[in-house]
């Protein structure tokens, strides 16, 4: 085969890998499916996966959570416990506060950059947008959580966008999910649980309505799936000898992770609470003559006016002949040791045991001992900050699916379905370094762009209409030194003490130089004459 051929029927291949690419391209965006519907399904039913499985009339998960299995009120003083919730609300409010932007799939391609700066604005319209990171957050402690979104359109930049106008947010523990039985392009199927409501809403959405492990749920369309953003904490399958935690797919949280130790510290703290209200106050012996009933009465009514009900008393007939007078009054004082041990179990054991389950590490939240010199401290926080790049990256993945993907679909349809990404800065960059570097670089003659330089300071470049600030020593110098500049000097090293200056500089400095040289020469020509002379 001639090398002619061989080139003729290479460009006959790549011609035809461009045509099945740009076939397959159009059958993705019109919404074709798979031929092969096999392809198109799980394997194995997510439901066959369990030696049993506990179902309901609607088919939905049962409640999953630890805390929520055992009883509801459990779960919901778990959110009172402020040792426990100052852990989880730190996690939210260290990712809610990062940066964050908007970045395009491919930042060589115009029309997504521009997209990205679109979608980052209509974002930036949202009301409360950090507090509806937060919200989504609770994700950590319900397992999953949700928000409700109310779309709106406003001008963006003089065009008309969608936008959302406002939301509000839906407890974890009220989301539940439609089983998974291995139908083909089979999604997740949302619904929410209703109470009161329910008349009204079979009226207006007949089908929608069905029952779960715990009352009624709405179950959703996929348009209505469009007006919700719900996310998820840790996913992971049930044990297969549980069918009760078959839900665990879709999420599971702090609360049910923590709660039997939990639910152990809370018994030692009232354990603790009983020996304080029992024992605490101490003992009042109160002897009287035996077989007395009036003076039994009688010390009786002393002790109480003098200790109240609250107090431990205790009378003790003294017969007569024993030593001592017939009517005195002993005191017993407690001893704390059985209370210190109760609080430091409670302290030491269970609440540190949570703490470093949710947070890592305790050096973040209290004191302790490290040592002189050691690295303890640094390695407690980067820890902490591994869990928040955790948290962080978990929440852009939800938010560039339901709410950035939402944004393009209703205001750039022309553009590729997952094409722009919700990013959190997660990285902290270090401006000072990276100046030194591009100096380093600068100086060993490297080209160093000007937009990167900026980025390097964490700044952008100016627009033509903005007012730019500059050195104004640096503007003299550049109008001094066009010339000098054009002949290969370097004003910004001169500037900034690198060396080496323009060439007018060093023309205007050689003759003062060589009319110096000749001034100290001549002197010494006078003092030593030459020998001829």
């Amino acid at each position: 085969m001639d090398d002619r051929l061989l080139s003729e029927r290479a460009v006959d291949l790549e011609t035809i890998a461009k045509a099945v690419s740009q076939r397959l391209s159009e059958s993705l965006k019109s919404g074709e499916r798979l031929d092969n519907v096999e392809m198109a399904t799980f394997p194995l039913p997510h439901v066959a996966t369990f030696q049993g499985f506990a179902n309901t009339l609607a088919k939905t998960y049962w409640t999953t959570d630890e805390a929520m299995k055992n009883a509801w009120e459990n779960a919901r003083f778990m959110k009172n416990d402020l040792a426990v919730m100052e852990c989880v609300e730190m996690r939210r409010r260290s990712v809610a506060l990062l940066e964050w932007r908007v970045v395009p799939d491919n930042p060589d391609n115009q029309a997504q950059n521009d997209a990205a700066s679109a979608v980052e604005k209509i974002i930036k319209r949202t009301p409360r947008f950090m507090q509806l990171r937060e919200n989504l957050l609770y994700a950590l402690w319900y397992g999953k959580y949700g928000a409700q979104l109310q779309w709106g359109r406003a001008l963006v930049d003089g065009e008309p966008r969608y936008y959302v106008r406002s939301w509000i947010p839906v407890n974890g523990d009220k989301i539940v999910y439609k089983t998974l039985e291995g139908a083909p392009y089979e999604e997740e199927r949302v619904g929410i649980r209703i109470g009161y409501a329910q008349g009204a809403l079979e009226e207006k959405y007949d089908g929608q309505i069905g029952p779960t492990d715990r009352g009624l749920a709405y179950f959703l369309t996929d348009e209505q799936r469009d007006r919700f953003i719900i996310h998820h904490h840790m996913i992971e399958d049930g044990d297969y000898d549980d069918p009760y935690s078959g839900g665990s797919i879709y999420g599971v949280g702090i609360r049910s992770r923590i709660f039997w130790t939990w639910y152990l510290m809370k018994e030692t703290l009232a354990w603790l609470m009983e020996y304080i209200e029992r024992s605490a106050t101490g003992f009042e012996i109160w002897y009287y003559p035996a077989g007395n009933e009036r003076a039994r009465d009688a010390i009786k009514k002393a002790a109480e006016d003098r200790v109240g009900h609250s107090g431990n008393i205790v009378l003790v007939p003294q017969m007569e002949g024993q030593s001592g007078p017939s009517y005195q009054m002993q005191r017993i004082e407690p001893s704390m040791s059985g209370a210190e041990v109760c609080i430091s179990i409670v302290k030491e054991f269970f609440q540190h045991q949570i703490k470093r389950y949710i947070l890592g590490q305790t050096l973040t939240t209290e004191t302790g001992a490290t040592g002189l010199g050691s690295n303890v401290a640094t390695i407690h926080l980067e820890t902490y900050l591994q869990i928040i790049k955790y948290d962080a990256i978990n929440l852009e993945e939800t938010l560039t699916r339901d709410l950035v993907e939402k944004i393009r679909k209703f205001n750039f349809p022309e553009l590729e379905e997952n094409s722009l990404y919700f990013k959190i800065e997660t990285e902290e960059i270090d401006h000072h370094d990276r100046l030194q570097s591009i100096m380093a670089l600068y100086n060993m003659g490297a080209p160093i762009s000007t937009e990167q330089a900026l980025s390097a300071a964490g700044m952008t470049m100016p627009k033509d209409d903005e007012d730019k600030l500059i050195n104004p020593a640096v503007e003299s110098f550049r109008a001094n030194n066009q010339q000098g500049a054009q002949g290969g000097g370097n004003p910004l090293a001169q500037l900034l003490g690198a060396g080496g200056g323009g060439g007018q500089s060093e023309q205007s400095e050689s003759p003062q130089k060589e009319q110096s040289e000749q001034e100290r020469a001549e002197p010494q020509q006078q003092a030593h004459p030459q020998r001829g002379e």
